[in-house]
């Protein structure tokens, strides 16, 4: 017996030798997307606007924003044959309906891209958001963004979410001329660039259920977070949170993407293959389509946040180097402004004791805050 003892315990050796002898390290590796496929954001609105953002997929490893699709044409169809086309807004990749009174029982979205390719959702029943109970805030490492909400009559269970930030921007430089035609000019009293608006639209995914409730409430949703010290927080914020409910399959799809994001990225980041959407390439059928098309009203409320309520919030120095420099202006007419780097414009004439007088400059990014895009005009709700 102790032979057979032997035997076995050296085949049971043998065996694993061969195991482990075969084995191989396996160092996976994440694959980009050589195609750019469409992602559609948005919800029907049967109440009011609607707005639907049009983008592509992109490469996980991309420092870029992702591609806007533009030149498309939209429109919502009903059940009875009525289209509701959309228009191109300022911000390219987004669209917008009129302020539509929607109430035909089921509705789809149409999409025909610039190179002529349909895109269609499927037909959706409208389920409508109750309202936001409130919006807090709290400053510990930083400031966290929360909503509260709650339906009465326990029919929603399934939220989605989504932010806009409007913030009070000032450029480091304040100038009182202007340049136009190569001439500069005194501008009026009225009008400044000094100060800008700049809107922030979140690009997550932020989805919830009340199932495990015996009531349908939500208390408390993390909506955003802002890092310490961040300069959005330097004067004023104003946060709109937008509220939409959700089916059970379009929250099922959503939150697939917002577990899947947490670790890729955004939206715009994830590769579309096992998402299966409501919204379908016509042109051809095995195209992935990122997206899941909603309709109902939409629940906002708005809050603002000051920089005075938020003690030792010291925002961190800018990237801009904005160091003046000083030069001749032409004899006999110092309006004239020939400097060759248009990267630079005038901030003040220095008059005393030269003539012709000399002139300050800075760069553009430091005298004028709509270099970037931006606008100064003041928003209504501010």
């Amino acid at each position: 017996m102790g032979k057979f003892k032997l035997f076995g315990c050296l085949l049971i050796l043998f065996f694993l030798y061969l195991n482990f002898s075969c084995l191989k390290s396996y160092n996976p590796s994440i694959q980009s997307a050589s195609n750019a496929y469409l992602v559609v954001d948005g919800i029907i609105n049967t109440q009011g606007r609607t707005l639907i953002h049009l983008s592509r997929t992109q490469s996980i490893s991309s420092a870029k924003n992702p591609p806007a699709e533009i030149g498309a044409s939209l429109s919502i169809l009903d059940i009875n044959g009525n289209s509701y086309p959309f228009n191109p807004t300022q911000n390219p990749g987004i669209y917008s309906s009129d302020s539509l009174i929607l109430n035909a029982g089921s509705y789809k979205l149409k999409i025909t891209t610039s190179n002529g390719e349909i895109y269609q959702s499927d037909w959706v029943i409208p389920k409508n958001s109750p309202a936001i109970d409130s919006i807090n805030w709290k400053n510990q490492n930083g400031v966290q963004i929360f909503v509260n909400t709650h339906d009465p009559i326990s029919q929603t269970h399934y939220y989605r979410w989504q932010y806009v930030f409007t913030y009070e921007y000032h450029s480091q430089l304040v100038a009182a001329w202007g340049l136009s035609n190569g001439y500069i000019f005194p501008l009026p009293p009225l009008v400044q660039y000094n100060t800008c608006y700049p809107v922030v639209n979140s690009n997550k995914i932020l989805v919830a259920n009340s199932l495990a409730l015996k009531q349908d409430i939500i208390s408390q949703q993390l909506i955003a977070s802002i890092p310490q010290n961040d300069s959005i927080l330097d004067y004023r914020l104003s946060v709109q949170v937008i509220q939409y409910a959700l089916n059970p399959q379009s929250y099922s799809y959503w939150n697939l993407i917002q577990n899947n994001s947490q670790s890729l990225g955004t939206l715009f980041d994830l590769q579309p293959s096992q998402l299966n959407g409501n919204i379908h390439c016509l042109s051809h059928p095995s195209e992935p389509v990122v997206g899941y098309l909603s309709a109902g009203t939409v629940s906002t409320a708005r809050i603002f946040i000051s920089h005075s309520s938020l003690p030792n919030w010291k925002s961190p120095p800018s990237d801009y180097n904005c160091l003046e420099k000083i030069i001749s202006t032409q004899p006999g007419n110092p309006y004239l402004y020939t400097y060759p780097d248009t990267s630079y414009a005038p901030y003040y004439f220095q008059s005393q004791g030269s003539s012709p007088p000399l002139l300050h400059i800075a760069k553009k990014t430091c005298l004028d805050c709509r270099v970037n895009g931006q606008t100064n005009v003041k928003p209504s709700f501010w």
